[in-house]
């Protein structure tokens, strides 16, 4: 399964808004771990970009939370 199947599932399901908020995620990730110590100011373009999506993603994290308890209480 590709990524973008995966993040098509997960829409579906409701537990992420939107595959391309999650693409986005992901090249955030991507450029903080390919720090860049020549250029200062993309690393710091990056960390404010991840910083602007970070409630996103902690919204994510509680529709998971409640999710997985749903899915516990119904084995």
């Amino acid at each position: 399964m590709t990524l973008i199947d995966r993040l098509n599932a997960l829409e579906k399901l409701g537990l992420i808004d939107n595959t391309e908020d999650w693409k986005d995620l992901r090249e955030v990730r991507n450029h903080l771990a390919h720090e860049y110590p020549d250029a200062p100011e993309i690393t710091a373009a990056n960390l404010n970009h991840a910083f602007q999506l970070a409630p996103k993603l902690l919204l994510t994290l509680e529709k998971f939370e409640i999710f997985l308890k749903k899915s516990n209480s119904t084995l």
